[in-house]
């Protein structure tokens, strides 16, 4: 199969669950700090995604883009969705302002950090091997701008991503809008000083919708990691690892596949 799918020269990789996890749920998470100040204050884990997925919606169609849209900073962004995540159950928990204000500081402080994420294990050999092919390797992410803290300064990974970080905060445009691939198309090109074939350019991540459904309607070739055998494509009795859908889309259990799928062994 390697041999017929030309080794890349560039990469993009989405961010969160492709580059990086949390290292225990998120509703552990925000539960062990607000229990720290109330037990009213905790959602259960089944209700906990579909609330926090309502509360960002709702704060992020108010202020656009993270809050950049309106001049809000990030982390004010963020105290809103917290906020109004929060809010009902503190009626019952009956923090004051300041308690509750530095509940949620807590909560965004905590989410910045090594104690919050971790990357997966097939990461940094996945981007060493890239390297030493001299394939360029990107972030391309629906994020705001501290997931560019958390890869350069949190994870050590900078010398991966050597000014090729794109995320939709600065960006102004998400995933999969085909506008966010041409910007990013567009900057590599000045970048390297060279015109680029997009079937050159892939993309890697964990979200058909936002990340095959962009890359593909760019032109740029679609890489859907599915690590947990969560997608219909991939199943863990069949010890397949790697599956192609259609000339330009492959599903994939791990990075290292892409080893073998792009031939990049030594």
């Amino acid at each position: 199969m390697s041999s017929k799918i030309p080794r890349p020269k560039f990469i993009t990789l989405d961010a969160y669950n492709t580059i990086y996890k949390p290292i225990t749920k998120l509703s552990e998470q925000y539960n062990k700090i607000t229990s720290s100040y109330s037990s009213s204050l905790q959602i259960p884990e089944d209700e906990f995604l579909k609330k926090f997925g309502k509360s960002f919606k709702t704060i992020n169609s108010k202020y656009p883009n993270y809050g950049k849209a309106t001049n809000l900073s990030i982390r004010q962004f963020w105290r809103e969705i917290l906020h109004h995540l929060y809010e009902p159950y503190n009626i019952n928990a009956k923090l004051s302002d300041t308690e509750f204000n530095q509940m949620c500081d807590l909560i965004i402080t905590h989410f910045e950090t090594d104690k919050a994420y971790c990357v997966f294990p097939d990461v940094v050999p996945f981007l060493k091997q890239c390297q030493s092919k001299g394939i360029v390797t990107c972030i391309a992410s629906n994020a705001d701008s501290r997931v560019t803290k958390l890869i350069v300064d949190v994870f050590q990974l900078g010398k991966f991503f050597k000014n090729t970080i794109f995320l939709s905060y600065n960006l102004g445009v998400s995933k999969p809008d085909t506008k966010f691939f041409e910007l990013i198309f567009e900057n590599l090109e000045v970048t390297q000083g060279c015109k680029i074939d997009k079937l050159d350019v892939w993309h890697v991540g964990d979200e058909y919708d936002k990340d095959v459904v962009g890359a593909l309607g760019f032109g740029l070739g679609g890489i859907l990691i599915d690590r947990e055998f969560e997608t219909k494509y991939l199943q863990e009795s069949d010890n397949v690892k790697i599956k192609q859908l259609e000339s330009r889309l492959f599903v994939v259990n791990s990075l290292l596949d892409l080893i073998e799928l792009f031939d990049l062994k030594e």
